[in-house]
């Protein structure tokens, strides 16, 4: 079992997320996984394996649903208030924010990559320069 299934299904809030999302996926969107993935312009493939929690849900799959389906953040998140806004501007704030939340945490990532990447060049243009100077180069 993967890192992210295993933090999925030790995970009750994950647990919960995905059954808000597959009862909100048959009920406003398709009973079909195969359609409901077509109309979200998403492989079937991806929404079976977040349904399954095989797989954590992207950002732009939650921003679909939430465009085209007016899905309830807080709603999707915690299990409160209405499954559907009626009024799209209260979603856009709250939405705006969780989407802002999953950015800085892809932005944190990518930059620890970035200096894990960074270490490693310099420790090689180290050796290389010690390797250089023992050639007398």
């Amino acid at each position: 079992m993967s890192g992210i299934k295993n933090k999925i299904a030790s995970d009750p809030a994950e647990q919960q997320r995905i059954k808000r999302l597959i009862h909100f996926r048959t009920k406003y969107i398709s009973p079909s996984q195969n359609k409901a993935a077509k109309l979200l312009d998403t492989p079937q493939s991806t929404l079976s394996y977040v349904e399954n929690g095989e797989r954590q849900i992207s950002l732009s799959l939650l921003e679909k649903i939430y465009t085209k389906y007016n899905m309830n953040s807080e709603w999707f998140r915690n299990g409160t208030g209405p499954e559907v806004l009626k009024d799209p501007k209260k979603r856009n704030t709250i939405d705006t924010i969780t989407e802002l939340r999953a950015e800085i945490s892809v932005l944190e990532k990518k930059i620890k990559v970035f200096e894990i990447n960074q270490i490693k060049t310099f420790n090689l243009l180290d050796a290389l320069e010690k390797r250089l100077d023992k050639a007398g180069i």
